[in-house]
């Protein structure tokens, strides 16, 4: 037996209403009709309760007892009760059709569902990973094969193993409790045509939605071009901070280019310092060597002084020795030859000693010349060495002043990136707007 509806429903029904609009208009339009009792507007196209086999409306009589038993054993207070109600409240419906079971992962479940009519929209991926753990708490009819996969038995309730699973886990109570008032059938015309009438009255009341609907409409697309041209503006300004941003951007790197260049001036000055001070440490060292120099020449020269004064005693010695043999000429004549060889004797070492002499006074005067040479080239080298200190001084002074200017650079470039930090919360601000 097919029921036929009093108004063409679809043919005044918009487009963009969902089939649960749906479900809910013709149950307040039919509800009222003596003699109908409508759930669902898809259960127009299905044979009643009447057509179905004995063994199959047990069976789905206990299939709703069990999810109405379920329903009352849920978690209260949790994510996901709400779409675990509906499913296991349409599960006999969705049995009555034959649906076939679903596997799947949480979410292919929800939309499946969905498609199936066990929920009345497609849930959010928080509700699609917890209902059906709602579920498995309390009912056999979703199984869990492994941490992602989910397993919807709808077919398989009907098969005798898995009722007498359901009748083990479902109270007696439950398959005696009365679902809904006894059906009757008072089909007059009278009650057919105040049926009609109250439909009337309520598809007018449905086509004033609809046009109270489509001016919201307008008026909301309305306000859409609004706050699409306050984007566009919104956008524009974007853009130029954007543009501005990479002329930060750029004067940032000129800045950063700049920073590199004084950092290899400095490199440059710390390279020049070292080559100054191992100059500086050279010149010390060579004085230091002509001073050790000088003193060994010094001490030469003392010693051909001393060569020289014991020259003058043994020479003061030979005098007084010749002025002896001169005392000892008086007393013995046969004595003077000898005498007179021995002054001559005398005489010779006298000549050799004058000549040993004139050697040692030679050598000293060659050594004052040296020593006047080593004095000019330790005068010279001092005189490096304070050109180098000057030159030192004079580099001291420059690096002050790049550091100054190191120092403007730096402020400067923390002004660019405090301007830089204010145009990025500009810009986040207006995305945040968009």
């Amino acid at each position: 037996m097919r029921m036929k509806m009093p108004v063409d429903l679809p043919s005044v029904m918009p487009k963009e209403w969902s089939p649960t609009l749906l479900d809910e208009l013709a149950g307040r339009v039919l509800g009222r009709v003596p003699g109908f009792v409508i759930d669902r507007v898809a259960d127009l196209d299905f044979e009643s309760e009447s057509a179905l086999a004995n063994e199959d409306r047990e069976a789905l009589h206990l299939i709703g007892a069990h999810c109405r038993h379920a329903v009352t054993m849920l978690r209260r207070g949790v994510l996901g009760v709400r779409a675990a109600e509906e499913w296991l409240l349409n599960l006999e419906d969705a049995c009555r059709r034959r649906f076939p079971d679903i596997t799947d992962t949480a979410p292919g479940l929800a939309r499946t569902g969905a498609e199936f009519r066990l929920l009345p929209v497609v849930p959010s991926a928080k509700v699609a990973r917890a209902f059906p753990r709602l579920i498995a708490e309390v009912s056999p009819v979703i199984e869990w094969r492994s941490p992602r996969i989910i397993t919807a038995w709808i077919s398989q309730l009907l098969d005798p193993s898995m009722q007498r699973e359901l009748r083990r886990l479902t109270p007696a109570v439950q398959l005696e409790a009365v679902t809904s008032p006894p059906r009757r059938r008072t089909g007059t015309a009278s009650a057919l045509r105040d049926a009609t009438e109250r439909a009337e009255q309520e598809l007018v009341k449905t086509r004033a939605h609809r046009d109270y609907l489509r001016t919201t409409l307008v008026a909301e697309r309305a306000r859409g071009d609004e706050l699409e041209e306050s984007n566009a503006g919104l956008r524009a300004r974007a853009k130029d901070l954007l543009q501005r941003l990479r002329k930060l951007r750029a004067a940032q790197a000129k800045q950063i280019e700049a920073v590199r260049v004084l950092k290899a001036d400095n490199k440059a000055y710390a390279t020049l310092c070292e080559r100054f001070e191992s100059a500086r440490e050279q010149a010390n060292l060579e004085r230091d060597q002509a001073i050790g120099e000088r003193e060994q020449a010094i001490g030469e020269r003392d010693q051909a002084i001393g060569e020289r004064d014991e020259g003058i005693r043994e020479r003061d010695q030979a005098i007084r020795e010749r002025d002896e043999a001169y005392g000892r000429q008086n007393q013995a004549h046969h004595d003077r030859s000898r005498a007179v060889l021995g002054e001559k004797v005398a005489l010779r070492e006298r000549d050799s000693f004058m000549a040993a002499e004139a050697a040692a006074l030679g050598k000293c005067e060659r050594l004052e010349s040296e020593l006047v040479q080593l004095r000019g080239e330790i005068d010279e080298r001092v005189a490096l060495s304070n050109r180098l200190e000057s030159e030192l001084v004079q580099l001291r002074r420059q690096m002050d002043e790049r550091v100054r200017e190191r120092e403007q650079s730096y402020r400067a470039l923390r002004k660019v990136e405090s301007t830089n930090e204010r145009l990025r919360a500009e810009l986040v601000a207006l995305k945040r707007g968009d």
